[in-house]
């Protein structure tokens, strides 16, 4: 599996299958590429289901989900019925469809290609108010607002070993298996991907809705699709074993000032040599095969 922020930017292609409608999400407790239920919100033919709210009473009978930035008025399905065509029932909520690479999702959303629906992507950037947390004392983790007195968080920081979201701080892992292939599993923030134009602009690289002291790098399609968030670096020793420091998110785009922590993948003609001091093996866990600075 190569860089697919590259090779799914630059070319089309057909979009992941999602799942039957009325399928469970996945445990993230199990599923390194899994994540907790997150409030999502979009406009669709019927004013009420997905639109922004402040409180029930704006919702004509469904709850307004404050967890999510503006809110959202969201409907409960049992099997995929009670939803509106636009809508897929997963985990016994309806959620807007989207395809990867279309952009469907609204602007405080990313697309989720592996599910197919849109879910929240809040920010803490200052700029971006209309995508900040609206409950005081909520913070913005993986890509969905949260309390930070009951969440259960994990104690790995972003960029650390993972196995399942709640591995992270961050609630985020993006796992080391099918379909990812991240060396280890490493802990990222979810966000939206920005337009290839972002990638252009000289100097560091974009940090989209993240903190300034993450990278961004897009995991699957286009904008709007989702992206990771992960340690900015100058060079490969700044990241862990088994990572370089990319200054090219995308293949020809300029380089960047800074760099993006991504997985050292190796033993390909279109994979960088190993640097110096490193050999390409795989870490007797999975088949795939990374730069390692240390010994097997």
């Amino acid at each position: 599996m190569r860089p697919l922020w590259i090779a799914l930017w630059i070319t089309s292609c057909a979009a992941p299958p999602a799942p039957d409608d009325g399928a469970a999400p996945r445990d993230a407790a199990t599923d390194a590429v899994s994540r907790p239920p997150r409030p999502i919100d979009a406009a669709v033919e019927v004013p009420s289901v997905y639109s922004p709210c402040a409180s029930d009473d704006e919702c004509a009978g469904l709850y307004c989900d404050l967890d999510y930035p503006r809110g959202m008025c969201q409907p409960r399905c049992s099997g995929g019925a009670e939803c509106p065509d636009s809508g897929r029932c997963i985990g016994g909520v309806c959620r807007p469809r989207c395809t990867p690479g279309a952009d469907e999702c609204r602007d405080d959303m990313f697309c989720d290609p592996d599910l197919g629906a849109c879910f929240g992507s809040c920010s803490v950037q200052p700029a971006l108010v209309e995508r900040h947390c609206p409950t005081p004392g909520d913070v913005c983790i993986a890509s969905f607002c949260a309390s930070a007195f009951s969440t259960p968080f994990g104690s790995t920081p972003i960029g650390g070993r993972c196995t399942g979201d709640r591995d992270c701080r961050s609630l985020a892992c993006i796992g080391e298996l099918a379909p990812n292939y991240w060396p280890g599993g490493t802990c990222a923030q979810l966000s939206r991907a920005p337009g290839r134009a972002a990638y252009f602009m000289d100097g560091a690289v974009p940090s989209g809705g993240c903190d300034d002291a993450l990278a961004l790098v897009p995991l699957a399609g286009t904008e709007g699709d989702v992206a990771a968030c992960v340690p900015r670096c100058s060079v490969d020793d700044d990241c862990r074993d088994g990572y370089r420091c990319d200054r090219h998110i995308l293949y020809d785009a300029p380089e960047h000032t800074d760099g993006a922590c991504v997985p050292a993948w190796c033993g390909s003609p279109f994979d960088p040599p190993c640097p110096l001091g490193s050999s390409c093996r795989d870490d007797g866990r999975t088949s795939t095969t990374a730069c390692y600075r240390s010994a097997p």
